[in-house]
């Protein structure tokens, strides 16, 4: 399928091309001006579309005629997208199914109102008859309908209050959401979590604590959210005496633990912003009568956008709130579609909801703290937690199996493998590496990569490969189970974290799960000494500054480069690659240290004894002070 989308004009039969990355990223109305070219005549709409990865629609009115939507219609089911563009307001909606069906309902109503003369005798007439208003009243919208709708839409669809006031039910979702989250807000009050000792396997924590993510629109059954959250709730049910996981979709790795979890049905089937606006009450119904008879004795939740039931369920039941916040995925938006959410507004109150009722709030690195600071939360109750690995998942393998895992992969005992996983979105710094194949391949012939997942940018490694014929020195599996993946990193003898953007709106805040399991590989790494990474990497060597053995080398865990520099990058990589003796030294220091701070037991461990030294310190003072592992 070709990458480019055809442009239809609503003046011109000629249609036009868009080369444009940007409209791939738009899932919702996006501001966004498009450069349209190469007009020609299109003889056949269906072969077109079929060529192409789908259609813009130029658009005139604020509602689309019987042919934009027509087209539309064909365009999905040729498994294409559809995207409606207005060139005055430079914006641009990306269509789906439930999008359409709104649409034609919207054209129906335009219909409605510009009835022909001949239809609008019929209806005089009609009203004339002996009928009771009652039944009249009730049938008028079906004659409507059936006078003006294909009969196959009429059975397909119902009338509803949408169908007649088109964003009435968006409307009255914002509305709703924004009472609801003012009252939330006005009486948040964090409830206290006493804690008599330190939790432990043998005396844990009585009663059922309740893990809650609400993410439906994300179905993952890998990466570094999906490893935080399995990892966490493992060690969380550890130290607790029950653990129920309230979950949008199963995680299969929580069977494999043995972790009970409930699977909660979604507000709807897709993953727009009306959508995720209707989960907070869509959730706050299923999971209420669960806590009112769990009664659980905290509430542990990883912070999704626009959710607030686990702010109202704390509220409504008095249970400890364990907020988990990984930074905002406003700013995500910003920096890596160009496009920012329309709902911005709520989404914000949402957390600052959960932030003003959270007991604690659980943060991922210290830039995230900076942010909750600034929104005016009490920074006695945020604790720097950085993310961590499972150490009996992600550990070094044992030679007899490393070599067979390389063999099945096509790999020699020759060979110097170099590894990189993750989800190849914007801040992995998938472009460096992209860039630095090529260059480290030539250079050294004994190099191989092992490239475990998949994601937005993942062309860009693609085309390199392909351009340099490389094919048979790069394997790339896919995205994998989690399992999966941890296995098929134990065929690697070096691994690689070139991240190396900033947000645009703040720096960089990540704490890249992909660090710490690198880290337990015991494998030597290669990563950009960009915030957290290059501070819990440290002491490192540098790229500017390499020794020529490993005599000098002491606790050192990694090489680092400048985000960002691609000549740093392939030097230092080359350099593990031609010192085995010193990845390897490198590598073993690596594994201390996330044995001896970067495990998810450590994690929820330094969440526990935070959460005791914070009650102790609200009884003895009410001076504010930032508490920090």
């Amino acid at each position: 399928m070709s990458n480019h989308y055809l442009y239809a004009p609503a003046n011109s039969s000629e249609w036009g091309e868009i080369h444009d990355p940007m409209l791939a990223a738009c899932s919702e109305r996006h501001r966004l001006k498009l450069a349209p070219a190469n007009y020609r005549k299109i003889s056949t709409a269906e072969l077109a579309l079929s060529e192409s990865a789908g259609i813009v629609l130029e658009m005139i009115y604020g509602w689309p005629n019987r042919t934009h939507l027509r087209l539309a219609s064909q365009s999905l089911r040729l498994g294409r997208q559809a995207f409606f563009y207005w060139p005055r307001e430079e914006a641009v909606e990306h269509i789906d199914d439930e999008k359409l069906a709104s649409y034609w309902r919207l054209w129906l109503l335009v219909q409605l109102t510009h009835l022909p003369s001949h239809y609008k005798s019929l209806l005089k007439n009609f009203l004339r008859e002996k009928i009771p208003a009652p039944i009249k009243s009730r049938l008028r919208p079906y004659y409507y309908l059936a006078r003006t709708f294909p009969r196959r839409v009429l059975t397909e669809r119902r009338i509803t209050a949408d169908m007649l006031i088109p964003g009435y039910l968006e409307r009255r979702t914002t509305r709703t959401c924004n009472e609801d989250l003012s009252r939330l807000l006005a009486n948040a009050q964090p409830v206290p979590m006493r804690l008599d000792h330190m939790p432990a396997v043998d005396s844990r924590i009585k009663g059922t604590g309740a893990y809650l993510r609400t993410d439906f629109w994300a179905k993952i059954n890998s990466g570094g959210s999906y490893g935080h959250t399995c990892f966490v709730a493992k060690e969380l049910a550890a130290l607790t005496e029950r653990l129920i996981c309230h979950m949008p979709h199963r995680y299969t790795l929580l069977d494999n633990f043995g972790i009970q979890q409930t699977v909660l049905p979604p507000p709807g089937s897709q993953g727009n912003e009306l959508t995720i606006l209707q989960g907070g009450n869509h959730y706050h119904s299923q999971l209420a009568p669960l806590m009112a008879k769990e009664r659980p004795v905290y509430i542990y939740e990883r912070l999704c956008l626009g959710n607030y039931a686990g702010a109202r369920l704390s509220q409504e039941f008095s249970i400890p709130y364990i907020v988990e916040y990984n930074g905002s995925e406003i700013s995500i938006m910003r920096s890596f579609t160009g496009n920012g959410y329309a709902h911005e507004d709520i989404y914000l109150l949402a957390e600052a909801t959960a932030f003003r009722q959270a007991t604690v709030i659980s943060v991922i690195s210290d830039a995230v703290r900076d942010d909750v600071l600034k929104r005016g939360i009490d920074p006695r109750k945020i604790l720097v937690n950085p993310n961590g690995a499972d150490l009996d998942t992600y550990k070094p393998a044992n030679p007899k199996d490393k070599n067979a895992l390389r063999r099945k992969l096509g790999f020699t005992n020759e060979d110097r493998v170099i590894a990189f996983t993750g989800t190849f979105g914007g801040w992995h710094g998938i472009d460096v590496l992209a860039e630095a194949i090529p260059a480290i391949c030539q250079q050294a012939p004994e190099a191989r990569f092992l490239l475990i997942g998949d994601g937005h940018y993942k062309h860009l490694v693609d085309s390199q490969v392909r351009q340099h014929g490389l094919e048979g020195r790069v394997h790339c599996t896919g995205r994998v189970p989690q399992e999966e993946g941890a296995l098929l990193l134990g065929a690697a003898d070096i691994f690689v974290s070139p991240h190396s953007r900033h947000m645009v709106d703040s720096r960089f805040f990540g704490s890249p799960t992909k660090l710490f399991e690198y880290m337990a590989m015991g494998g030597g790494i290669v990563a950009s000494d960009l915030e957290q990474i290059g501070e819990v990497l440290s002491p490192a060597l540098h790229a500017d500054a390499l020794p020529c053995d490993a005599s000098g080398i002491r606790d050192e865990r990694a090489v680092l480069c400048k985000p960002g520099a691609l000549d740093e990058f392939v030097t230092a990589t080359l350099f593990l690659v031609r010192h085995p003796d010193i990845s390897e030294t490198l590598g073993k220091n690596a594994r201390n240290a996330a044995e001896s701070e970067y495990s998810w037991t450590n994690h929820v461990e330094r969440l526990w004894s935070f959460i005791r030294e914070h009650n102790n310190q609200n009884s003895a003072s009410d001076k504010p002070t930032v508490l920090q592992v």
